[in-house]
């Protein structure tokens, strides 16, 4: 035993002398590292500033091999595209640099994962040529099992993993795959591999849901506010509402800036506001919030209280389910929430609706944002504010 840690210790002494000297130094100017092993000196310098960053960008420096290492080339190459212009033709042209830089595709993992949150940065979240843009970086046919054994025990796990969050991302933006999509998986994976397995069930299940909603939105929402508006009412308002749109302060529908109160009531409202009791104050109620995709709406009610359809002596039992929060006689989206956008907008409602100028209206408008409500200031003598509820 003690020859044998002779040798050890012999051994050890012997490797560590023949090592060369390591030493760094920093130079304050770009914080360059200096790596001396022996005779030989490398040099890196590192991506440290905004400075930098653009005279790599002007070409007048060449990023360093510590810069081009495989998880901070794919966070500098995108970090540095957006600072030009960003679209879609700028996204394929950073990932065709990354392709040609290494035919090995060394740290194409980092890279993929990287483009994944960059993707909305580009607008490219809805293009399936993206998505098979980075599909197409794994290396080619080296990641197919060669027998039954490997493809039981999940060959290369990290990468199948790698290319399902690009499917399940596809599938989040209701992306459908095309045949490219399957061919790249096939020669990446082989037919067996779990990204084919998830390819298939995105194609069997995409069709059959696609056309599954009886409302359904355009495939590109509009970007005009008073178009978005009137989607946004028809997905919460009946089939006979009328919908109208009113402009305020002098502007039109030309108005770079136009604001503006679209505005949906059905006849049947229409009728039951002319049989609501004068002495029953109406609620004007919100901001409420609605979903266009990404899009994020805001609405406004104007409706009764539960007792106003029944008789004078009815309880809380007496109420119809239907009406249990009151009805409602009237909806409007607009551009500015405001206490007297509002009260415009109960004005025009007494054009269609004379009967609504002898009724007593209170705002309750509250931000559902917040923790808790936050009334609006002091309204005109002729309605009143409701405090915190």
């Amino acid at each position: 035993m003690a020859t044998i840690k002779f040798l050890r210790s012999a051994i050890y002494h012997l490797s560590a002398s023949r090592l060369p000297a390591t030493r760094t130094v920093l130079q304050q100017s770009a914080l360059q590292t200096k790596i001396i092993v022996g005779p030989a000196c490398h040099s890196a310098q590192i991506h440290t500033c905004q400075q930098r960053r653009a005279e790599i960008g002007r070409g007048n420096i060449h990023p360093s091999k510590l810069e081009k290492s495989s998880l901070a080339i794919s966070k500098t190459l995108f970090e540095e595209a957006t600072l030009a212009e960003v679209n879609k033709e700028t996204f394929r042209k950073v990932v065709k640099t990354f392709t040609e830089y290494d035919k090995r595709r060394r740290g194409h993992i980092q890279f993929i994962e990287t483009a994944l949150r960059y993707m909305k940065d580009f607008r490219v979240e809805k293009d399936v040529d993206a998505y098979n843009a980075l599909l197409d970086v794994f290396p080619k046919g080296k990641y197919v099992p060669e027998n039954v054994i490997q493809s039981i025990y999940n060959h290369f796990p990290e990468q199948q993993i790698c290319a399902i969050k690009v499917l399940q991302m596809m599938e989040d933006n209701t992306v459908l795959p095309n045949n490219e999509t399957k061919d790249i998986l096939i020669s990446v994976f082989g037919k067996r591999a779990h990204p084919v397995k998830k390819y298939q069930r995105l194609m069997y299940w995409f069709p059959k849901f696609r056309n599954i909603n009886p409302f359904p939105l355009p495939k590109e929402l509009p970007t005009e506010p008073t178009k978005l508006s009137e989607i946004g009412l028809k997905r919460i308002a009946e089939y006979e509402a009328e919908l109208k749109v009113y402009y305020l302060n002098g502007t039109t529908a030309e108005s770079e800036n136009a604001e503006f109160i679209a505005n949906a009531q059905s006849p049947e409202q229409r009728e039951l506001l002319a049989e609501h009791p004068p002495v029953r104050p109406l609620y004007v109620e919100g901001a409420f919030h609605l979903w266009l995709r990404s899009s994020k709406l805001t609405y406004f009610v104007l409706r009764g209280d539960p007792f106003a359809l029944g008789d004078e002596g009815a309880s809380d039992q007496d109420v119809p389910q239907t009406h249990a929060e009151g009805p409602v006689f009237a909806m409007c989206m607009t551009n500015s929430n405001s206490q007297e956008t509002l009260q415009s907008w109960i004005k025009n409602l007494q054009e269609d609706n004379p009967h609504l100028a002898r009724i007593p209206v209170i705002f309750n408008l509250f931000n559902l944002g917040e923790s808790r409500t936050e009334p609006v200031r002091s309204l005109p003598t002729e309605t009143q504010l409701i405090g915190d509820s």
